[in-house]
């Protein structure tokens, strides 16, 4: 499986493009994008990728050819939408960093191109998994905290997450 990541931050550059090269096996990391050169730069050096698959913008490498069988959208999140359209319209299946959208109709869009172009948009909830979230879960099982109704759970995130 062939990766493209939109979106060298946090995840794109720290998290997932990790994954992709240690299921070198199975997976490839072909094209990247961001706005910030060094970044882009960092992922070119790190993963051996050709010059022409480095891009300084998500818009610049939506306007190429298609270059991998997937693409990870990991950037802002008022972007998402319209980089997941494009995506999916050039004939990329998706993991897209959550939320999905920043509004319902952003949500009920990329759910109508998916099913129109039949594409899969796999939406990554990264902390579901976390020793903090398997502690709750076997804490609920064991029954140490009695019985459960309902659950709210909330990321407090600061101001500077979306700087």
């Amino acid at each position: 499986m062939t990766v493209a990541i939109l979106g060298l931050g946090s995840r794109g550059l720290q998290v997932y493009a990790p994954i992709v090269a240690q299921n070198g096996e199975t997976m490839e990391l072909t094209a990247v994008a961001d706005l910030m050169e060094d970044k882009v730069e960092e992922a070119k050096k790190r993963y051996h990728l050709k010059e022409e698959n480095c891009f300084h913008s998500a818009e610049e490498l939506l306007a190429a050819d298609r270059l991998a069988d997937v693409m990870f959208i990991c950037t802002q999140d008022r972007d998402h939408v319209k980089h997941a359209v494009a995506a999916i319209e050039k004939g990329y299946h998706l993991l897209l960093e959550k939320p999905v959208a920043v509004d319902i109709k952003g949500c009920l869009t990329v759910l109508d191109l998916a099913r129109k172009y039949r594409k899969h948009v796999v939406v990554c909830h990264v902390l579901r998994y976390t020793p903090f979230y398997n502690t709750i879960q076997k804490l609920i099982q064991e029954g140490h905290i009695g019985e459960v109704v309902t659950i709210q759970a909330m990321e407090q995130v600061g101001y500077w997450h979306h700087a």
